[in-house]
């Protein structure tokens, strides 16, 4: 897959810890999560903040989410996760330390907002 390429061919590929999604389309393609973690022996981590996924026509529901309740200061929220490679504890405390605000991991909204910006430049 390109995602795996791309990252593999990355400078900053020995600084990773764990690899985040918050879908399971990317570009219109699906991604074999399960073949991201093989190929880069790097656990993966699927986190939705609802169950269902509302990337196609019709809100399907995402298979192996796992209900997950995580703090960040103050708030606690409920997130759905799919672990690959390590275990739903783990993920919990990896999203948790991740996440400053409203419970959503930090290196996911840079990447959401670093995408948005390179979509406003085209």
């Amino acid at each position: 897959e390109r995602i795996v390429e791309a990252l593999r061919i990355s400078r900053h590929i020995k600084q990773l810890r764990v690899i985040m999604f918050n879908k399971v389309k990317l570009a219109g393609k699906e991604v074999n999560l399960q073949k991201v973690h093989e190929a880069l022996e790097l656990p993966v981590i699927l986190v939705r903040g609802r169950p269902w996924s509302s990337e196609g026509r019709e809100g399907t529901k995402a298979e192996g989410l796992q209900k997950v309740r995580i703090t960040v200061g103050q708030t606690r929220r409920t997130v759905y996760v799919k672990p690959i490679g390590i275990d739903v504890e783990t993920a919990r405390k990896i999203l948790e330390n991740a996440s400053i605000r409203k419970g959503f991991p930090e290196p996911l909204r840079v990447a959401r907002l670093a995408a948005k910006a390179a979509n406003s430049l085209r």
